[in-house]
């Protein structure tokens, strides 16, 4: 399942942000509202469920 995924790669720099997404945090270009743009261009949907964890991660991750 994404959950056992999630677990193995989390020390990785992947960051679970929708039920059904997994994001590479060193892809990602900026959080925008509900939405995560990558580095390609490419939007990823961030879920109510997961907004603030990943606001979190991300605001940790990028003050690094």
């Amino acid at each position: 399942s994404l959950d056992d995924v999630e677990e193995e790669l989390a020390a990785k720099g992947f960051l679970r942000c929708h039920k059904s997404y997994l994001v590479h945090m060193d892809r990602v270009k900026k959080l925008s509202g509900g939405q995560i743009v990558m580095e390609d261009g490419s939007i990823v949907t961030v879920s109510r469920s997961y907004g603030k964890a990943v606001k979190r991660e991300l605001t940790l991750y990028f003050s690094r």
